[in-house]
């Protein structure tokens, strides 16, 4: 059977107009399109002002080219070629017009967006062809043959005028209808980058194309619902489906908007909220709404997933699915059913008021907003302004609001306190003790309806040691004990809201015991809780190695086992008055139990980078330097965090540090790697070198500009030895440390091979040939 092709996803470049030349200017990061080495060649046409784009096949990008063992069969469907570079970094574009190169200004790409003045491109078309195949029995299959592929655009087959015809000819029924969510967005956390760019209003959020596609669809769906209600069919049970055909269309516009991206790794358009948040795309992918060939695209495919996921939960419920031949296409797969299942009640409600029983629960586990990590309603109203249109036209009672309720949710939110912020104090702070205030609610809550002997699990993970206060505060306040912790890896390496960040991996499960009235004894002394701490953690540590946590991870399960102890001898206070914090100076926090446990961690963590590191017992900053750099991937981290490493280390975080090793920007600190450091004059052949880091910083700048000769001329001019001290040790820890693409990583080992010659270094990996 011939194939039949259909177009399944476009990819679109934002646009802007070059303030040098005046031409276009096509904007994306990169223009890669797979992992195999396809994307495209940008090609500028100079005669016509036209840019537009070549397939190519890039042979020193494919891992399968580079490999002699496979044949790469890419290479027969493009012509070979390099790949563009992107025209935009950090905010930035840069001209690709070869007569031209100018990079634009710092605000100028936002400037132009909020102007109105950013446009769309389609650059790209993936398409997949299907057809009808046999066995080698000779039968049909039972499932089309498929394949993907990536189509050049044809500027023929343009209809953006079609676009902007029938999008005009609706506007005036569609507005007094209230097709199109035309809300304004409310200043957030989040929607903050939305509005900068251009979004004052959630239908910004979508192209003039993906407009007058949604909104046919919504006008669709309430002429049907109309139809039901005038002709009586509107029972409960078509209200229910109605309802999930609503939440099916949610899942579509989730990939189609201005915000979701081309994933050349899946080879599918990304979520718009892969990442939790409205950054901005200079490049989106859009999905084809309907086509007549597949139906795991468009409408097809999100009304086959949410029935998918109604059958499983009908199925978890112990609800057998209906078998009289009236399920249609909504329960594809017939799944087994736990016919013993106890009967489940759901109640919608907040945490903190409900209707059961005084001590009738005997286990709670509990997911709580992980202080500002997401901001859940900021986030929902781009799915609930729609669903007022589908949903709300079946459920009136459930959308009356104009958008989502952000007063009520228990999240740290910075944003709703910045009108008040310069008479009560900042808006993190303020932000922090609303949190604490509601979870504190939730908890009272809890211990209210659990048993005496019930047990409560609480998944919590954060960074920053404001948000464990917080939690902790709340928790021991409302009346439990913190009796046992576990780490849980609960992302994936390749996950969006991860990868190339500094983020945690796990989550800390801590199960939690309600505290008895009898069980006030008196506090421990501080000096003795210490100890407590500091062994408990100790001896955590061998435990918590099984579970294969990166070094970040391991600190954070740490604070878990801190928190344990705390907990129990909640209440302590100090022999002497902490000045850091004349509110309570005596009283002990959990932020001290945590950066105690950051101390063991940092210890346990130094053994393991190089027991002759660790042995020597390297001067504070070096050894504050080369354990953060070790805990955090990709050199940012928030400043609290530094500040509790330095607390950990024994370094206090003042300007001297954070003028000799880091650099503040906002509420962030950036790790100083030797190159910035040697460009900011910290080090140099002109300088005195304070420390062992110095020293070996020095070294490795001047390999990385001039050569490692010149490296060693210069320690040995200054009387530096290097064999089996602290100069040796030191850079051997930072090689272990530095992660891949690290700028110091390649001079690092350049300089090791020229002082020690090329070793094996199983454990660490630091060299892949040996003498």
């Amino acid at each position: 059977m011939r194939a039949q092709r259909y177009a399944q996803t476009y990819l679109w470049a934002r646009t802007v107009e070059c303030p040098e030349c005046s031409r276009t200017i096509p904007l994306s990061p990169n223009w890669r399109l797979d992992s195999k080495g396809t994307g495209l060649k940008l090609v500028t046409d100079i005669d016509s002002n036209t840019a537009k784009f070549k397939i190519v096949h890039d042979r020193t990008v494919c891992s399968d080219c580079r490999s002699a063992k496979k044949t790469c069969n890419t290479t027969t469907l493009h012509p070979d070629g390099q790949i563009s570079h992107g025209t935009v970094t950090r905010a930035i574009a840069t001209c690709p017009w070869p007569d031209c190169g100018r990079t634009t200004s710092k605000g100028y790409l936002a400037a132009e967006a909020q102007a109105g003045r950013m446009g769309h491109q389609l650059y790209c078309v993936v398409y997949r062809d299907s057809w009808k195949d046999k066995t080698k029995a000779g039968r049909p299959r039972k499932r089309n043959t498929t394949f993907r592929g990536f189509a050049e655009v044809n500027p023929n087959r343009d209809n953006s005028p079609w676009v902007t015809e029938h999008l005009a000819e609706r506007a005036k029924r569609w507005e007094q209808n209230d097709v199109l969510p035309n809300e304004d967005l409310q200043f957030g956390n989040k929607t903050k980058d939305a509005i900068n760019y251009g979004m004052p209003k959630w239908s910004g959020m979508f192209s003039p194309r993906q407009q007058l596609a949604h909104g046919i669809c919504v006008e669709a769906f309430q002429d049907l619902v109309k139809q039901d209600r005038q002709s009586g069919e509107l029972d409960e049970l078509r209200k229910a489906a109605w309802g999930y055909v609503a939440l099916a269309f949610d899942k579509l516009i989730g990939r189609n908007s201005l915000l979701s991206r081309w994933d050349p790794g899946t080879n599918r358009a990304a979520s718009t909220f892969d990442s939790h948040d409205f950054g901005f795309k200079w490049s989106y992918a859009e999905m084809a709404n309907a086509n007549q060939v597949e139906a795991d695209q468009g409408l097809k495919w999100a009304l086959s997933d949410v029935g998918a996921c109604l059958s499983e939960l009908c199925r978890m419920a112990g609800h057998p699915e209906p078998d009289d031949g009236t399920t249609g296409e909504l329960f594809e797969k017939r799944l087994p059913v736990h016919q013993t299942a106890p009967p489940t009640t759901v109640i919608n409600g907040p945490a903190q008021y409900t209707d059961l029983d005084d001590h009738s629960i005997d286990a709670i586990v509990i997911d709580p907003p992980y202080h500002d990590n997401v901001c859940y309603a900021e986030l929902s109203d781009f799915f609930y302004v729609w669903l007022k249109r589908t949903a709300g036209y079946v459920f009136p009672e459930h959308f009356t609001d104009y958008l989502t309720d952000k007063v009520s949710e228990a999240i740290a939110s910075p944003a709703r306190f910045r009108d008040q912020s310069a008479k009560r104090g900042s808006a993190r702070r303020l932000a922090t003790d609303d949190y604490y205030s509601k979870m504190q609610e939730i908890f009272l809550e809890c211990r209210r309806v659990i048993k005496d002997n019930g047990i409560m699990t609480v998944m919590f993970t954060h960074k920053r040691t404001d948000a464990w206060n917080a939690l902790t505060l709340a928790l021991i306040e409302a009346g439990f004990t913190i009796t046992r912790t576990w780490p849980v890896k609960t992302e994936a390496e390749s996950s969006m809201h991860i990868r190339g960040k500094a983020a945690a991996r796990s989550t800390i499960l801590l199960v939690c015991r309600p505290k008895s009235d009898d069980e006030g004894r008196e506090p421990a002394d501080w000096t003795l809780v210490q100890r407590m701490i500091a062994e408990a953690v100790r001896n955590d540590l061998d435990h918590l190695a099984q579970y294969d946590l990166t070094p970040l991870d391991t600190y954070l399960a740490s604070y878990g086992t801190a928190l344990k102890v705390i907990s129990q001898n909640w209440g302590t206070q100090r022999a002497t008055a902490n000045p850091d914090r004349p509110e309570d100076p005596f009283s002990v926090t959990a932020e001290d139990a945590l950066a105690l446990a950051s101390r063991q961690v940092m210890q346990f963590r130094a053994q393991q980078i190089s027991t002759d590191w660790h042995s020597r017992s390297a001067d504070p900053a070096t050894r504050f330097y080369v354990l953060l750099s070790d805990a955090v991937p990709n050199s940012a981290v928030p400043y609290d965090e530094a500040r509790l490493f330095a607390q950990a280390a024994d370094v206090e975080l003042g300007d001297r540090i954070l003028k000799h090793y880091l650099h503040k920007q906002g509420d962030k600190v950036h790790i100083l790697s030797a190159r910035e450091r040697l460009a900011r004059r910290i080090i140099g052949r002109d300088r005195v070198p304070q420390n062992t880091l110095d020293e070996v910083h020095t070294a490795m700048a001047i390999a990385a500009q001039e050569d490692t000769s010149e490296a060693v001329t210069w320690l040995d001019f200054n009387g530096i030895r290097t064999e089996a001290n602290d100069f040796q040790y030191t850079l051997e820890a930072l090689l272990r440390t530095y992660k891949p693409g690290h700028p110091d990583l390649e001079p690092a080992r350049n300089l090791w091979r020229t002082l020690y010659g090329a070793r094996r270094w199983d454990t660490a990996g630091l060299f892949e040939t040996t003498n």
